[in-house]
């Protein structure tokens, strides 16, 4: 490449327009004049920086040979505060100059991303995502969480809230109900679901034992039984207590009567037994 010295500018100019440095300092490859949308290379010196510019490229290509190591340093005040690197061969990080481990390594090989050290070694149980007053907003996963432990058991994959539709059947016959009040709602945590109920009104016929069909979720394996149910008008036999359970694989609540003395005649409440209609009640079981 030839070029020219414009005594009258005090600047070198190319003969072939390959590069130039203006009287201002400036140098520029690739391109005569200087503007930051038109392609190439302009080392600016009265404002100490460099502008690379490509069109439909990449601008900047850096190579690394033989080890890994740093492909690109940043510094402040003369003191490193981080790079971006390589290691394993092919494994991109971004990381902190310094011990806090503060840095995120990306393998591609597995598509994950890993928390790193300062020269991109993948660290464990070391680094916060956000603090108590730095907080991220919104987690999407469409798997699941490890929360305490990496075993099957810590994994959470469900969350949800809803409503359900208690409804008022018989074991024989259901009966005709007049709802007055008629709300369910639930908490799904994993495969455990605490639904609640209140119902209300009038009803007439029906027979067989009491239930109270349309949990949100059929149960486990595992019958689930609890005490904490409140029927208003029932006429439970003297030395009996009111309880409720669940049959495995099942949505329906089945009203019963146990006997408070442990001899074991437990009875289902029947629709016989029923004066009025208002039943509250919290049930938490696991589903399969």
């Amino acid at each position: 490449m030839s070029v020219t010295i414009n005594h009258q500018t005090n600047s070198v100019e190319p003969s072939s327009g390959d590069l130039s440095i203006g009287g201002s300092g400036n140098v520029l490859v690739g391109k005569t004049s200087s503007a930051f949308g038109t392609a190439g290379i302009e080392i600016d010196g009265a404002n100490d920086r460099i502008w690379v510019t490509r069109s439909g490229a990449e601008p900047l290509v850096l190579n690394r040979l033989t080890n890994d190591g740093n492909l690109l340093e940043f510094y402040k005040d003369g003191a490193t505060v981080g790079s971006i690197g390589v290691v394993a061969n092919d494994r991109l990080y971004i990381a902190t100059d310094d011990s806090a481990n503060a840095g995120l390594a990306f393998d591609g090989d597995n598509s994950r991303i890993y928390a790193c050290t300062s020269v991109g070694n993948t660290s464990d149980n070391t680094t916060d995502l956000g603090s108590e007053t730095q907080r991220f907003k919104d987690l999407y996963l469409s798997g699941g969480v490890y929360l305490g432990g990496t075993g099957a058991a810590n994994k959470l994959d469900d969350y949800e809230e809803g409503t359900w539709t208690p409804t008022l059947e018989g074991s024989t016959t259901n009966p005709t109900v007049s709802y007055g009040n008629r709300k369910g709602y639930y908490t799904k945590i994993g495969n455990q679901v605490t639904a609640h109920c209140f119902v209300s009104g009038t009803f007439s016929g029906g027979s067989g034992g009491v239930r109270i069909a349309g949990l949100p979720f059929n149960t486990g394996p595992n019958v689930t039984y609890s005490t904490h149910i409140w029927f208003e008008a029932v006429d439970i036999t003297d030395g009996f207590q009111l309880t409720s359970y669940i049959p495995t694989n099942d949505d329906t609540v089945r009203l019963y009567e146990i006997d408070i003395s442990g001899s074991g005649n437990d009875n289902a409440v029947l629709w016989s037994e029923v004066i009025g209609i208002e039943c509250r009640f919290s049930f938490t079981y696991q589903v399969a």
